[in-house]
């Protein structure tokens, strides 16, 4: 099984060092030398390439020989989401489009794609409400995806809640938001996901050739306000400060449904209630 992976940050680095399948030759991809031999540290079977990609890049050389494309690219700042993650969808839809051999490809997208949905429950039938130009972005870029599905071409997207993990930690996030104020009221469900589900659901919709969009959140969904508030209180912290203003838009409003993929199969393993 030979799969191409294109982006090796905080998601595809785990995922190398944690795949499963003995039978996989991966092509790992980053846009800085430094990157280069860390890829290779973590599997010996891995190959690493540096690839920098715009949207009139085509690589369809480099995809040619592949059985699955996994996309976990992620910005390095807000201003480069067009980039990271549009333009990129432009040059992989490019190089595959004419392609007559079967493809699995798997895109890791966002929850954010549903905007303020009222502190309703939402599942993937639900209409996407982008209200910041991020999560416009990303929606254009799931279209972009989906618009590849033929009979030889398999897609696959993954909508992830807010991700957290080892160097990443829900703390650390509390730390930084001790004191300081937010212009919401803090009723907003929260919708979180460990970086180990994201990776095992990865490696489950690979060999479970998963078709179609899933959401990828943890079961529980305390709010804002009672998730931070206590993990500031657990460090002994001041907590933030709420304003009583409506929310704009830029924060999910929103619980998202997890059921889709646990019906499928896959069982995540970290709950947020261990916190």
């Amino acid at each position: 099984m030979n799969i191409f992976l294109l982006g090796t940050g905080y998601v595809g680095m785990k995922l190398l060092s944690s795949w499963k399948n003995p039978n996989t030759k991966f092509t790992a991809t980053t846009t800085t030398d430094l990157k280069l031999k860390e890829i290779k540290s973590q599997k010996s079977t891995s190959i690493p390439l540096l690839l920098k990609i715009d949207k009139h890049s085509n690589i369809s050389q480099n995809l040619n020989e592949i059985d699955i494309l996994i996309i976990t690219t992620a910005p390095k700042n807000n201003t480069s989401y067009e980039e990271t993650y549009f333009e990129t969808s432009e040059s992989i839809k490019n190089s595959i489009y004419k392609r007559n051999k079967p493809l699995y490809l798997l895109y890791t997208s966002s929850t954010s794609v549903y905007g303020n949905k009222q502190e309703r429950i939402v599942n993937e039938d639900d209409l996407r409400n982008p209200c910041s130009k991020t999560s416009q972005i990303l929606c254009k870029t799931e279209d972009n995806y989906e618009s590849l599905s033929n009979e030889y071409i398999t897609i696959c997207i993954l909508r992830l809640g807010g991700i957290y993990g080892p160097n990443r930690t829900l703390e650390s996030r509390a730390r930084k938001m001790s004191e300081k104020e937010f212009s919401s009221t803090g009723n907003e469900p929260t919708n979180h996901i460990h970086l180990d589900d994201i990776t095992n659901a990865i490696e489950y919709c690979v060999s479970h050739k998963l078709s179609g969009t899933y959401n990828l959140v943890n079961d529980d969904h305390p709010t804002r306000k009672n998730l931070y508030n206590k993990l500031c209180k657990t460090l002994e912290l001041m907590p933030p400060r709420w304003k009583n203003s409506q929310n704009s838009g830029e924060v999910t409003n929103a619980v998202i449904s997890n059921k889709k993929i646990k019906k499928a199969g896959f069982k995540l393993k970290n709950p947020l209630i261990d916190l």
